[in-house]
């Protein structure tokens, strides 16, 4: 019984070496402090973003994506439209990072199983090329199991595997954004290079009808959490 806390344990244990988080960087951009966001505004339509902003569940969402969140403010008497062709992130190396849709996300962490609040601490080195290990489903012990065996609530997985309702609640509304209207939510790109500690993200956008497409730039910075992989 003891080893089924033993997930607990890890993430008591390695919950120091959390990697970094990514700052905006004030390079065309108004940057709040308070926040950590970077907003512009262009053609009338401002764009705030925000990266290593992810709350929800699950926890260990930057295992697997680099989660940013958009909040877009079309202030223009046009419709804007945004497609996931128009987004993404590049990093110092000019490695690409391109979005995927929720579906694709929550497969990712259907298949990894990994149970709730430890997906993180299963990391180890959140600063290094290190995946997330698998959770091995619990195999019931045969002499105790059978038709009329109804384990105890402490015989089953714990923790439960983490819910994924979040994923698709705060994704960013890709499509039209029309006159005086705003979108709002997460864009899950591909995971960044662990070793990448620049991030450049572009944000394009066009106008039903007519119009010259615009778009903007947002620049990061890699900044090392207390404890992260220098000090993990």
């Amino acid at each position: 019984m003891g080893i089924r806390f033993l997930p607990l344990l890890v993430l008591f244990l390695l919950t120091g070496c959390a990697g970094v988080r990514w700052i905006p960087v004030p390079d065309g951009a108004t940057i709040d402090p308070a926040t950590q966001s970077a907003t512009q505004s262009r053609d009338g339509v401002t764009m705030t973003v925000q990266a290593s902003a992810w709350r929800g569940s699950p926890t260990g969402l930057d295992l697997y994506v680099t989660p940013i969140a958009i909040h877009v403010v079309n202030g223009s008497a046009m419709i804007l439209k945004i497609s996931g062709e128009d987004l993404v992130i590049f990093d110092e190396a000019r490695r690409q990072s391109t979005p995927l849709p929720p579906e694709r996300v929550a497969a990712m962490f259907r298949s990894a199983g990994a149970p709730a609040g430890v997906s993180l601490a299963l990391s180890v080195a959140a600063g290094s090329d290190v995946r997330p290990i698998r959770h091995r489903p619990f195999v019931r012990d045969p002499l105790f199991w059978g038709p009329f065996f109804w384990p105890p609530w402490w015989w089953e997985r714990w923790p439960p595997a983490e819910r994924v309702d979040d994923l698709f609640l705060e994704a960013l509304p890709l499509g039209r954004v029309y006159p005086a209207a705003q979108i709002r939510g997460f864009v899950y790109f591909t995971r960044v290079d662990p070793a990448a500690r620049r991030l450049t993200l572009r944000v394009g956008y066009a106008w039903e009808g007519a119009g010259t497409p615009g778009e903007m730039i947002f620049r990061f910075a890699a900044q090392p959490l207390a404890g992260g992989a220098g000090g993990g």
